[in-house]
């Protein structure tokens, strides 16, 4: 509604009590909306440093067990393969 809230009819004014309420209440949900969100996005990303964290340290052990060059051109590999998708382990090991 437009015009001066002073000059607004009984039910002018009733509408336009409601329509805040109303917008009051979706940015009261919208607010909770998003920091349940922001929360759940927290979380994810601890998950996945935490599992990022852990296949690390399992290379690591790899590693020490004689595994790391295998290990590292298998990853080497998946992440070409996400930066180019038509990209295919050769092999000849290049």
């Amino acid at each position: 509604m437009e015009g001066n809230p002073k000059l607004f009819t009984e039910d002018q004014a009733r509408e336009f009590k409601e329509f805040l309420s109303r917008e009051k209440t979706l940015l009261e949900d919208k607010a909770k909306k998003v920091g349940m969100l922001e929360s759940e996005l927290r979380s994810l990303k601890a998950n996945v440093d935490e599992v990022a964290h852990k296949y690390d340290e399992a290379l690591q052990v790899a590693g020490r067990k004689g595994f790391g060059w295998g290990g590292c051109n298998e990853r080497c590999s998946v992440q070409a393969r996400f930066i180019d998708p038509q990209m295919e382990p050769r092999l000849d090991g290049g």
